[in-house]
């Protein structure tokens, strides 16, 4: 990244950190399930109604989906450690 693009991404952060609340994390896991369950144009547009609303809720969505990854990680991780414990899990 260029000096000046690096520059620029530091100053459009906040001064203050934004941390969803556990409300916004839940709704952001439930909008995200529900798309992932039935991709739809309707899921979609929800979910991204619902970030529109405010900064923080991109950041539970993050988290959100940073969880998802990392489940599935220990998952993968599991079954080549363990095949015997993987087929446990299905």
């Amino acid at each position: 990244m260029h000096a000046q693009a690096h520059e620029k991404v530091i100053a459009m952060r906040p001064a203050t950190p934004i941390v969803p609340t556990d409300e916004e994390f839940r709704t952001a896991w439930l909008l995200f399930l529900a798309l992932h369950d039935d991709p739809s144009v309707t899921a979609a547009d929800h979910l991204l109604g619902w970030l529109r609303g405010h900064p923080k809720r991109v950041r539970a969505l993050n988290e959100a989906l940073t969880l998802w990854a990392l489940t599935g990680a220990a998952l993968i991780a599991s079954r080549h450690e363990d095949p015997e414990a993987a087929r446990r899990l299905q």
